[in-house]
């Protein structure tokens, strides 16, 4: 009877030790260095929300820049930045080797626009089609509205793929709020 009992409390413990899942480890996190006059009033938190890296980025000057490294084994495959502004004058995204601009109108209809430098070219806008564009989300928070300026929410921004595609060193980021 006791080898039975322990023969079932074996296999009982086996059967929770094998369903338990392992945690995944956490994934290193990039590397940012916020840069500026008022880099004090800046701040970068760092996520991961389904396998998607999300940079939530926060200045209460409305006027900030970063520069964003990757971890020792690359760059995410999918990187979100989320901008806690009220309106975007302007948002760069610079690789090294091409600088990508966005801005939305402070006005109705709130048209987003997008223009693209490449290294010792001129600028010139893109469009939806371009593998450049980065599309945007204006997102409300606590029952607010997407109307801009924004009192409660952040601009979603999600970085093209093609911006990371040859691995660069490092991003460099720089915004302003239309409403500083």
């Amino acid at each position: 009877m006791r080898t039975i009992l322990r023969l079932i409390l074996f296999l009982f413990l086996s059967g929770c030790l094998i369903s338990q899942p392992e945690k995944a480890p956490l994934p290193e996190k990039l590397t940012v260095e916020l840069s500026g006059p008022t880099k004090q009033d800046d701040s970068i938190g760092i996520s991961v929300e389904d396998d998607i890296t999300v940079l939530n980025i926060h200045s209460r000057s409305g006027i900030g820049a970063a520069k964003i490294s990757p971890t020792p084994v690359g760059w995410p495959a999918k990187l979100i930045f989320r901008l806690h502004l009220r309106g975007i004058e302007s948002f760069i995204v610079d690789n090294g080797l091409v600088t990508v601009n966005f801005y939305m109108q402070s006005t109705a209809p709130y048209m987003g626009r997008s223009s693209i430098k490449y290294k010792n070219k001129r600028e010139s806008i893109i469009t939806a089609y371009s593998p450049y564009w980065m599309p945007v989300d204006v997102i409300s928070e606590n029952n607010g509205t997407n109307l801009i300026p924004l009192q409660s929410g952040y601009f979603e921004v999600k970085i093209a793929d093609v911006i990371l595609q040859d691995n660069p060193n490092s991003l460099f980021i720089r915004g302003i709020d239309f409403y500083r």
